[in-house]
């Protein structure tokens, strides 16, 4: 029978030299189930710092963190120094409740800090809580090449920030990035100065054309911005063509005025396009199955090079059709220019189903004048099927 080992029974201070040298948290925590002993030194000041430079406190654990809006900055101070002085990122994500540190009264180390992503924390006003806590933390005394990499604030209270730029401006100095419009309402920096109404925003669309942000009052009222989507919102350009490059939809049949994104391209009906060949481009006008359904041949096909055109298009070719009955196979005329596709015993035009091919003079001939010549005038052998 083995021997049973006696446990390692070790005061506070021993305990917590050994769980100051764990740098993986797990152990730390495994350590802290053992004894008492063991729990109050992984919690002591000297085992502070576990050499992680992120902190992410996820909605459901900042609720529990948060009982009451008094033990928020507390408990959050408390967590800061537990990661310790290399703090890179610190994220809190949709807490209804969250306050931040006074740093004033109880100083945090927070000289490496690049992201601070805050968004949905509604009781957090940038205006007063979190610019008060980055002026206190000298992110903006930092040379612009070392300031925060990512300010994320979407969600926050924005009561109190004023339609002027000057609102922006005052928290782009945090942010070592410099201003870029097509990165509107996205990192490095989330909220942006709607371009219809002027106020601050942190969520709504952007002008396909020019990338400006607008807010979603404007969206929906439609005066200063074009919807490119029956199905959605995603998709605007400004209203106004002379300052904004401007951009068509994905797709707008001619007819009915139907438009839709690609992202929506899936339910809503399709459309066929007047693309033409490689070699005759068309005019690219679109008509939904609907609205084509209901046209008169809209379109003219050729099978050959498995191209269309629209009727009213200017650039389309003379379309041939088979000659032979309850056949619709077609030929445009620059198809019919690779060579002769006619029957050099009547003249009509065959698909090359409906004809037959000689590979020594290179004719063909239909299935009618094979049966009254029996053969071709020029040879006794021949071939089924011709080449379109």
């Amino acid at each position: 029978m083995a021997a049973q080992v006696a446990p390692l029974e070790v005061d506070e201070s021993v305990a917590s030299l050994i769980v100051a040298h764990l740098p993986d948290i797990r152990d730390r925590l495994a350590l802290a189930c053992v004894s008492k002993v063991w729990r109050s030194a992984a919690g002591s000041p000297g085992c502070w710092g576990l050499y992680h430079d992120s902190l992410v406190v996820e909605g459901a654990v900042a609720e529990r963190l948060c009982p009451n809006f008094k033990l928020v900055t507390r408990n959050l101070r408390q967590l800061i120094l537990y990661v310790g002085d290399e703090l890179r990122v610190l994220e809190i994500h949709s807490s209804t409740l969250c306050g931040l540190p006074e740093l004033r009264i109880q100083p945090l180390c927070l000289s490496f800090l690049q992201v601070l992503d805050l968004r949905g924390c509604k009781a957090l006003s940038v205006e007063f809580d979190v610019s008060h806590f980055l002026a206190c933390a000298d992110i903006h005394t930092r040379p612009k090449e070392n300031r925060l990499d990512r300010l994320m604030l979407g969600g926050c209270k924005l009561d109190g920030l004023d339609e002027a730029e000057s609102s922006l401006v005052r928290l782009w100095k945090y942010v070592r990035h410099e201003y870029d419009v097509a990165k509107s309402l996205q990192a490095p920096f989330d909220l942006c100065q709607c371009t219809g109404c002027y106020c601050i925003i942190d969520e709504g669309g952007q002008c396909k054309g020019c990338k400006h942000p607008y807010c979603s009052i404007c969206v929906e009222e439609g005066q200063v911005v074009w919807m490119l989507c029956d199905y959605c919102d995603k998709e605007i350009v400004c209203a106004d063509r002379e300052e904004c490059p401007g951009e068509h939809p994905y797709m707008s049949c001619i007819i009915c005025d139907l438009q839709f994104c690609e992202a929506c391209s899936n339910t809503a009906p399709g459309c066929l396009v007047c693309a033409g060949s490689k070699t005759r481009e068309g005019c690219w006008d679109a008509i939904c199955e609907p609205c084509e359904q209901g046209e008169d041949e809209y379109f003219v096909f050729c099978v050959a090079c498995d191209s269309k055109w629209c009727k009213g298009c200017g650039t389309a070719p003379e379309i041939s059709h088979c000659s032979k009955e309850e056949c619709y196979s077609t030929l445009c005329a620059d198809c019919k220019k690779g060579g002769s596709k006619e029957c050099c015993s009547c003249f009509d035009i065959f698909c090359n189903e409906c004809s037959t091919y000689c590979g020594k003079c290179d004719d063909l001939y239909c299935e009618a004048c094979a049966t009254d010549f029996g053969v071709h005038k020029c040879t006794d052998e021949t071939f089924s099927g011709g080449s379109w």
